[in-house]
């Protein structure tokens, strides 16, 4: 994920809850925040009153500290309440990595698309079988060998992460629709970051649950992954921007991390405006032949982790597939074996 430049949006909280506890940003709708392990230190989860119980959306990490916090706003919060249903809005990590625990423990049904399940049960059971595969496609889109034995070296970062994956599951679909809380919450099926990632929109009161697809501050991370090597999840994001039109002007967007906002509709057009000019640098900086992590220092203007690098990478050649199928470059196998994007003539 990357930063963004001018801001556009307006935040109505100054300030996170404490951990291990809750603030209530619209009537019945709680936000906590969970502690992440890296430069993005949290995401924001969200509970959801009900009439007879409770609806928790995303989870935070398969960690210690997280299921005490959990434990903590449970009692301050929740009481003996049961957990009706878990919704997780994608596979992710800091989204799936306690859902089988909160099924388990507090047997809530869980809730998420198909495509999110799937890949929660490859990603979680798959890197070993498959680790040189994913390596070789980095290879050939330009990563060096040092970096390769680093990424080799890192284990399932996944599995590290998250419990196995439930394997009962409710599935959602676009444009459903289901009552909480009183309130009527459509699915929006949004693509390019993940495969499904369900979005929760409540169009009567103003209200969306974005998870990572939208972020007020940053942008969420969109990568070409090695089992589809020739993808284009830039495009898919971009169309996604629009399924979001109809929503109100004063939608309240309760994201994933920073802090919930208004001004959904231009932090949209700014998120568009944003691609374009990294779409507009790297085809400049194409001029002679270059590599996705040749373009990497130009869609992102700070030192990388290794962690980080993973991402930068599938970010990097999504940019590059994207003026590929545009037209705008042409792709080339050097002889090397690592493909190299030129401008076209």
């Amino acid at each position: 994920m990357s930063g963004s430049s001018r801001v556009v949006v307006r935040y109505p909280y100054p300030e996170p809850p404490p951990e291990g506890t809750s603030m209530e940003v619209a009537p019945g709708i709680h936000w906590v925040r969970m502690p992440l392990p890296f430069a993005l230190d949290h995401i924001n989860v969200y509970l959801l009153e009900d009439r007879d119980g409770w609806t928790i959306v995303d989870c935070g990490l398969n960690k210690d500290q997280v299921k005490g916090i959990w434990r903590q706003v449970f009692d301050r919060l929740v009481g003996g309440a049961p957990i009706r249903r878990v919704i997780v809005t994608h596979f992710h990590p800091d989204h799936m990595g306690l859902c089988r625990w909160l099924a388990e423990d507090y047997g809530a049904e869980v809730w998420m698309s198909q495509a999110e399940w799937l890949w929660s049960h490859f990603a979680f059971e798959s890197r070993e079988r498959n680790i040189e595969t994913m390596l070789d496609f980095w290879r050939r889109n330009g990563m060096s060998v040092e970096t390769i034995d680093g990424m080799r070296g890192r284990g399932n970062f996944y599995a590290q992460n998250v419990l196995r994956p439930p394997v009962v599951y409710k599935r959602l679909f676009e444009g459903d629709s289901f009552e909480i809380g009183g309130r009527v919450w459509r699915v929006i099926v949004g693509r390019g970051h993940s495969p499904e990632h369900v979005c929760l929109a409540c169009e009567e009161d103003g209200l969306l649950i974005s998870g990572d697809q939208v972020l007020p501050r940053i942008t969420t991370n969109i990568s070409v992954q090695y089992t589809e090597p020739d993808a284009d999840p830039l495009r898919l994001f971009l169309e996604s921007t629009h399924r979001f039109a109809g929503l109100r002007a004063d939608t309240l967007t309760l994201c994933s991390h920073d802090r919930p906002f208004y001004n959904l509709h231009e932090r949209l057009a700014q998120l568009r405006d944003h691609h374009d000019v990294r779409l507009d640098d790297a085809a400049e900086f194409c001029s002679e032949p270059r590599s996705a992590v040749d373009m990497m220092p130009i869609l992102f203007r700070r030192k990388l982790t290794l962690h980080q690098e993973s991402f930068a990478i599938g970010e990097a050649i999504a940019h590059a597939h994207r003026l590929m199928y545009d037209g705008r470059v042409e792709r080339l196998k050097g002889e090397d074996g690592v493909y190299r994007f030129i401008r076209a003539v």
